[in-house]
């Protein structure tokens, strides 16, 4: 494929009807709370105590997917990993 740059030029001069003969798609990978860190701290009493415990949930991570074309948008999908 050519550069970004050429690939502009080469389409400077399309009219909207040539736009929306394109179906334009991106898709990206999603993970639900990947960077955070939670710090608790406790003393040495409340160490082995449950209610100091945070209830771990489940990380949410997929692929979301999303297309359009012209004035009309596509549906947007989620599948779960």
């Amino acid at each position: 494929m050519k550069t970004r740059k050429e690939w502009a030029k080469a389409h400077l001069n399309w009219k909207y009807l040539d736009w929306t003969s394109i179906l334009w798609r991106d898709e990206v990978w999603v993970e639900d709370r990947k960077h955070s860190r939670e710090l608790v701290t406790r003393s040495t009493p409340q160490e082995q105590n449950v209610v100091c415990f945070g209830e771990k949930s489940k990380r949410v991570s997929g692929m979301f997917c999303g297309c359009s074309a012209g004035p009309f948008s596509g549906p947007c999908l989620f599948w779960e990993k």
